[in-house]
């Protein structure tokens, strides 16, 4: 599917980038739209767990409080690679549609 939900930080870019808003305060109150793999969500409610999320949830947490942004009320749920694709391209697509994948990656050689 070609839909995207992903932001449009052009304003915000143009803003930073001529001084207007400094780079600690550029997401304050947005919404980012981040991607989240089935896996890591809570198998019984299909949502994030309440108690000791996936690591990589606690760290968007983290992010989003320091930065100030938010991001719980407006995820999408991803599926992993079904054999016919790979860890790569369910990434590329992700950040495709979704305005970043909050999940971790290793780089590999290949």
């Amino acid at each position: 599917t070609n839909e995207t939900f992903r932001s449009n930080f052009c304003e915000l870019h143009r803003q930073v980038d001529s001084g207007a808003i400094q780079l600690r305060y550029a997401l304050k109150n947005v919404k980012l739209r981040p991607a989240l793999f089935r896996y890591q969500l809570d198998s019984k409610t299909g949502r994030i767990a309440e108690v000791n999320p996936p690591i990589a949830i606690q760290i968007l947490d983290e992010i989003a409080r320091r930065a100030q942004f938010e991001w719980r009320d407006s995820y999408g749920v991803i599926d992993s690679p079904d054999g016919k694709q790979t860890w790569g391209e369910v990434l590329s697509w992700s950040i495709d549609t979704y305005d970043l994948n909050g999940d971790w990656y290793l780089r590999t050689t290949e």
